[in-house]
């Protein structure tokens, strides 16, 4: 963001002597933020800052290996100040298991990832003090069913009555 009577650098993109006009970019007077990965994530870390090819979890949309928002999430990253880290699939789980079983939210495993890495986090220590902490979950359980019936208890069947539904659900 800049502000009014900020000195800034730019490069002219074009300019457009019939009308006036001069396209100036902050953007391309930056550094690539792919000229740094390796510095970030040195090669042999689980996050390794480049496609990795068949990763191996249980989170299909974290699976893909080579997501299509790559550059934005680094991005949002860089800019908020936040950070991308791994987590492991037990620690996915519990907290796929624990937003559905306290908040009623149901997402699928991928989604559950920022909550497994929040919680990874508090348990050593290193969240920061009187911050706010934002995690995105978009992807909703049905996206990836087969991790919702794993360990489900078998569902009851009810006849279609009034009476009979009460009393399975102990009301009667």
């Amino acid at each position: 963001m800049v502000h009014l009577g900020q000195k800034v650098e730019v490069m002219i993109l074009s300019v457009d002597k019939d009308k006036g006009r001069v396209a100036l970019g902050l953007k391309q007077k930056e550094s690539n933020p792919w000229d740094q990965i390796e510095q970030k994530y040195p090669p042999g870390t689980r996050v390794k800052g480049k496609i990795v090819k068949n990763p191996n979890t249980i989170a299909t949309a974290i699976r893909i290996g080579n997501p299509a928002s790559w550059q934005q999430a680094i991005d949002a990253r860089d800019s908020s100040g936040g950070l991308i880290d791994a987590v492991t699939d037990k620690e996915i789980l519990a907290a796929y298991h624990l937003i559905a079983s306290r908040e009623g939210i149901f997402v699928e495993p991928s989604s559950a990832a920022g909550l497994a890495g929040l919680i990874k986090y508090q348990k050593a220590g290193k969240l920061p003090k009187n911050k706010t902490i934002v995690i995105t979950v978009t992807g909703h359980g049905l996206k990836d069913i087969p991790w919702a019936l794993e360990g489900a208890k078998k569902p009851v069947v009810v006849p279609v009555s009034v009476k009979a539904a009460a009393k399975a659900l102990g009301l009667s």
